[in-house]
């Protein structure tokens, strides 16, 4: 086995796992913890969950993943962390240096392929800092700074030191005499500046034979990188995607302002019966629960039978989002539990469909939407097979079930993207 990812939700481990997948790397992503690790495959992705985890939570799941691997020989542990930094950054870093041998972290978030841009330390979504864009009012894990090294202060008191744009305008000797000044100063996380593919690049083979081990970290755009250099530069030949069999069925948990507007389009431009679960009646009581899911499940059958696919969704305009968190707050219920009770919901749903006709083929948006459906539906490993866009990985879900399935986080893509993937499985 080559490489660990360990990554904080489904979409995340996806994205990343995918880089190596589609260079033609056995890649399996590892959804329930207790599922058997096969030991022939060339990279291993754990999916903690832990992104919406209290702190101590977090810190123990990354421990309890590292733990779960301890015995087998990897070459390579990859950190995977949000691209907009969301999560428990800080201390999930400190689990990696409590629980590994590694010496210092790595940490190179950007992903400039995806418009995620670090810049004298400070992340940029297109021309935009992190705090001034939606990403700063998350529902569940929400962002207060742009600054990458303030974010991993929150959690950690770890040395933190820095690798500017102006350190890789220099070349990469250059960098590799500053890595060497930082670990000097006892410096355990580097924080790595990155606008374009070439400044991955060149962080990439300045740290690679570096003479302490150390643990990468950031999001997909550095581990495209390792998975370039494990399979030789090779060029990416497209994997063959069979359609599969069955009905189509879309899952839109995001509430993310772009998935709004891909699921607006979709809709729109395709034949797609959209179903809207109203998020007020899943927290009203379980009888009202019940009854929003029945409703749904009989639109959703209606549709199927008469040959049509089908996209499952909660309301999201500001004014019901405004109505929901009110009646959360009166019901005592944080944001990570709204976040979980939606998911949930929808992952109900999914197996009650899967359960009464044969869907082969998924589309589903959000981490916390993949990994509970993943979890309802009994399927405990995702087997990538490549990318449909940047960012949109598609593979097999395995278990109970087989399931042809695209998934993609709520942020990534531009308004084309839910109609492409929709088209890429055979959707009409």
């Amino acid at each position: 086995m080559e490489v660990l990812i360990i990554a904080d939700d489904l979409t995340g481990a996806n994205d990343t796992g995918v880089q190596f997948a589609r260079r033609h790397l056995q890649t399996k992503v590892l959804i329930n913890k207790e599922a058997l690790i096969d030991k022939d495959i060339d990279i291993l992705v754990l999916d903690t969950d832990s992104r919406s985890s209290p702190y101590h939570e977090a810190y123990e799941k990354v421990k309890q993943a590292l733990e779960a691997v301890k015995s087998y020989d990897m070459k390579w542990i990859y950190k995977k962390v949000d691209s907009t930094m969301r999560g428990n950054i800080g201390v999930e870093l400190d689990a990696i240096l409590n629980h590994s041998d590694a010496k210092f972290i790595v940490m190179a978030p950007g992903y400039p392929d995806n418009h995620r841009i670090i810049r004298n330390g400070n992340i940029y979504v297109g021309n935009h800092l992190l705090e001034k864009t939606y990403f700063a009012n998350d529902v569940s894990t929400p962002i207060k700074s742009s600054a990458v090294q303030t974010i991993i202060e929150e959690t950690s008191d770890r040395k933190i030191g820095s690798i500017t744009i102006d350190d890789l305008s220099n070349g990469k000797s250059h960098v590799q005499e500053k890595i060497h000044e930082l670990r000097q100063d006892n410096v355990e996380i580097i924080v790595c500046d990155s606008a374009n593919r070439e400044d991955l690049h060149t962080l990439f083979h300045s740290f690679l034979h570096y003479i302490e081990p150390f643990v990468w970290c950031g999001s997909a755009g550095m581990a495209e990188q390792l998975a370039m250099y494990l399979s030789k530069g090779a060029d990416v030949p497209k994997n063959k995607l069979n359609f599969g069999q069955g009905p189509i069925l879309i899952g839109v948990g995001s509430v993310h302002d772009m998935t709004r507007k891909q699921l607006d389009y979709l809709l729109e431009e395709t034949s797609i019966v959209g179903i809207d679960i109203l998020t007020a009646n899943l927290l009203k009581s379980e009888d009202s629960k019940k009854k929003e899911l029945e409703k749904a499940y009989q639109r959703a059958m209606m549709a199927y039978r008469s040959e049509q696919n089908v996209a499952l969704y909660t309301m999201a305009d500001t004014e019901t989002r405004r109505g929901v968190q009110k009646l959360a707050k009166e019901k005592k219920i944080t944001n990570a539990e709204l976040s979980y009770m939606i998911s949930s919901s929808i992952g109900i749903l999914v197996k009650q469909l899967m359960e009464s006709i044969s869907i082969g083929r998924a589309i589903l948006t959000g981490g916390d939407t993949a990994k509970r459906v993943a979890e309802h539906i009994g399927c405990d490993q995702f087997h990538l097979i490549d990318v449909i866009e940047e960012g949109v990985p598609v593979g097999v879900l395995e278990g109970k079930y087989e399931l042809l399935t695209i998934t993609k986080a709520g942020g990534f893509g531009e308004e084309h993207s839910l109609v492409h993937a929709y088209l890429a499985l055979g959707g009409k």
